[in-house]
């Protein structure tokens, strides 16, 4: 049982329906291109709780001043947008990842596992076990998703302490297509957000892996092909770029990568052979204008895991 895109956006804080509903409609009514709609979305978002944003960049600073003066067991490359972690720096993802498979087996034993909403070609191939709020229940995934050296590096990319938007566990099914979310494309939350990557289980080029361009690369491939949104196939990329540039992340379980999918264009579950099953963790900023993040029991969780000043801002919206 988890949390749908519907009973998400529902629950959100009313700042962030608003804000949504004004960049769908910049982007979808008015033809507004993908950054000024974005820019123009969060304007709205931040001017409902303009002291937010400064307490939380006001705390990104004092981190940032602090990681600076020792080696971070984790940092985010900010010219190219991504950057590989494991357990060996996050401790946390060994049991989180344990916790997932075991949320995976009861969810498939039960034929519980349900279709991702937000669009008919990601049905055919995507679904999930779990997600949003109701994750919070799973105090060793919690654990992960608010790892220190996670959120730090996360507040340091981003200039400000983020909001834990969303955790799902999510299933890419054999397939034999490449639409929607299979071809390379951009996510919209914002200009700039974190997705922590964490695979359940071995991946090979056999489990549909997650592949993208870094910044700069996917900088290019956005003028040589005037991009704004929708899809880039395989073929065009590696036609544009050369498929040398593209990252392919494959490896055993544990393998963990952060990364900006605002920024760098990305694809995953492309006709798998077999299954994959990947712990998805969203970091946003507070005034994330297109995708309302979870509302979390924040108490709750606080009496299973001490929190402390960052980790509560980041469970709060």
């Amino acid at each position: 049982m988890h949390d749908t895109a519907a009973h998400i956006l529902e629950n959100a804080p009313l700042r962030y329906r608003i804000s949504r509903k004004l960049n769908l409609f910049l982007a979808k009514k008015l033809k507004v291109p993908r950054v000024p709609a974005i820019r123009i979305a969060r304007t709205v978002n931040i001017l409902a709780k303009p002291f937010t944003q400064i307490h939380r960049r006001r705390a990104a600073e004092e981190i940032i001043r602090q990681r600076a003066a020792s080696k971070p067991a984790v940092a985010i490359d900010k010219r190219e947008g991504y950057a590989f972690t494991s357990p060996k720096d996050v401790p946390e993802i060994t049991a989180a990842i344990a916790q997932a498979a075991e949320i995976y087996r009861t969810a498939a034993e039960k034929h519980a596992l349900e279709r991702v909403e937000g669009g008919t070609s990601r049905k055919a191939f995507m679904m999930q076990a779990a997600e949003g709020a109701a994750m919070s229940r799973h105090t060793d995934i919690m654990r992960a998703a608010l790892a220190r050296p996670i959120l730090d590096a996360v507040s340091e990319y981003l200039g400000e302490v983020p909001i834990l938007g969303n955790v799902t566990i999510m299933v890419s099914v054999p397939n034999t297509t490449q639409v929607g979310s299979q071809l390379y494309h951009l996510d919209f939350a914002d200009e700039k957000q974190i997705k922590l990557f964490i695979y359940v289980d071995e991946v090979t080029s056999d489990n549909g892996p997650f592949t993208f361009t870094p910044i700069s690369v996917s900088n290019d491939l956005i003028k040589a092909y005037g991009y704004d949104r929708g899809r880039l196939t395989i073929e065009e990329v590696e036609k544009a770029v050369g498929a040398e540039k593209e990252i392919q992340v494959t490896g055993p379980a544990g393998t963990a990568l952060l990364c900006d999918t605002s920024r760098c264009l990305h694809y995953g579950s492309n006709r798998n052979k077999t299954t994959r099953v990947v712990l998805l963790i969203q970091y946003v900023a507070h005034a994330v204008p297109e995708q309302p993040p979870a509302v979390w029991p924040v108490e709750d969780i606080a009496t299973r895991i001490p929190l402390d000043d960052i980790q509560r801002m980041a469970l709060t919206v």
